[in-house]
């Protein structure tokens, strides 16, 4: 779990300092940090995670963490614990929340169109105009070697008027364009509920059938937790409240219609003009 302390400061007690692949470091003193790992320090412009040793004056250490780049730093050398976004979000994730915060540079887009996508607060953002016709917006990304699993939690803004919007996750065949998704709507009867569905699609404008048809979920207005599979036997589609507890809502054989070797998020903001359009707001992406 990750550790914090206030105002914890020491320097470098190691004849030579240590160099940029030293993996552990002697400093003079432990007082005031956490008396157990992990937690975070700075040395000069190096962020670094102390993995062990805590409560002594030797640690060991990962070395430039967070984008920051292991360099060699002197005895001497001021060392201040910190508090840093890669702390937060461990942190969050070590207190069960679950969220691994997505980077939209991780993805490509497919269909665009009009949509755009942008990171804010920690989301993904996916929005997408109102558009005539099948148009999914996909964001795009080489899926893992098989077994694997895409777990995601999401919100949606979908306009009931149209049951034809949907939102959800997606397996894709770079060759083919082939698409199957795991599609979240809003009921057109009620906008309280969604339904879940999986769709296949020739390509981004061409729908081809509906393996498993609308079923309500009840409770689901909020946060949604979905979760694709390919266990090398069968592509799965799950569906959860808590992204604990999952329902298998659909299994088929992981190479009928396509062979996925990229997965996604799917974005379709249908609509005959007089609708707003559609947006995705994804809290977390994380591959298993």
């Amino acid at each position: 779990m990750e550790r914090f302390s206030n105002d914890a400061a020491t320097v470098i007690d190691q004849v030579g300092g240590i160099d940029d692949d030293d993996t552990t470091v002697d400093v003079a003193s432990a007082t005031g940090f956490p008396t157990l790992a992990q937690y975070r320090i700075r040395i000069d412009d190096e962020i670094i995670l102390v993995t062990s040793g805590a409560g002594t004056t030797t640690w060991t250490i990962s070395r430039g963490e967070e984008g920051t780049v292991a360099a060699s730093h002197s005895d001497g050398a001021a060392i201040t614990h910190v508090l840093t976004a890669g702390a937060l979000r461990q942190f969050k994730t070590d207190l069960g929340f679950g969220f691994v915060e997505p980077d939209v540079g991780d993805f490509t887009f497919v269909n665009q169109g009009s949509a755009v996508a942008f990171n804010s607060n920690g989301r993904l953002i996916l929005d997408g105009p109102v558009v005539a016709g099948e148009n999914v917006r996909i964001l795009k990304k080489v899926a893992p070697s098989a077994p694997f699993t895409i777990t995601a939690a999401f919100r949606r803004l979908l306009n009931p008027v149209s049951a034809r919007q949907w939102c959800g996750l997606c397996f894709r065949n770079s060759s083919s364009g082939k698409l199957a998704c795991l599609a979240f709507n809003a009921a057109a009867t009620d906008s309280l509920f969604t339904t879940v569905s999986t769709y296949l699609f020739t390509d981004p404008q061409a729908f081809d059938s509906m393996p498993f048809a609308r079923s309500p979920l009840i409770g689901s207005t909020n946060l949604i937790w979905a979760k694709i599979e390919d266990d090398n036997t069968n592509r799965k589609y799950y569906v959860s409240l808590d992204g604990t507890n999952w329902r298998l809502v659909f299994s088929e054989g992981r190479t009928t219609f396509l062979t996925a070797d990229e997965v996604g998020l799917c974005l379709a903001p249908h609509g005959s003009g007089g609708e707003f359009g559609a947006q995705m707001i994804l809290h977390s992406w994380e591959e298993a």
